[in-house]
């Protein structure tokens, strides 16, 4: 089994088990595929994802960490992060949710509610 594939497992490991609600470090030496690998798994396993460049992010991406990036306000610092990086983001639903969606995906809620809207 090459590296690759055997990393690619520990990732569909990781978004399989109860620990998914947890971030997750991809760690190795300088240009052995660590970005191509979350990337290529991004796109195959979600149905969508938002790429950060890190080295050179988007103007307004630090404030975006620094003022929503606490686990109090994730849903708006992904709302936030939605609009900036112009990606709809969509909720994955446990299959044990009462939704009745055949993709186990729903829209994500939308970054400003509107008075009287209903909680998702």
């Amino acid at each position: 089994m090459d590296i690759q594939r055997k990393a690619y497992e520990k990732l569909l490991q990781w978004k399989n088990s109860s620990e998914r609600s947890k971030a997750i470090l991809i760690k190795g030496a300088r240009r052995v595929g660590k970005s191509y690998l979350a990337e290529a798994f991004a796109k195959k396993e979600y149905q969508s994802y938002i790429l950060i460049d890190f080295a050179s992010p988007l103007k307004g991406t630090k404030a975006i960490f620094e003022r929503y990036g606490n686990r109090q306000n994730l849903t708006e610092f992904f709302n936030q992060l939605s609009v900036l990086y112009s990606v709809p983001l969509y909720l994955f639903l446990k299959p044990d949710c009462h939704r009745n969606t055949h993709n186990n995906y729903a829209p994500a809620p939308p970054a400003r509610w509107k008075a009287g809207h209903p909680r998702i």
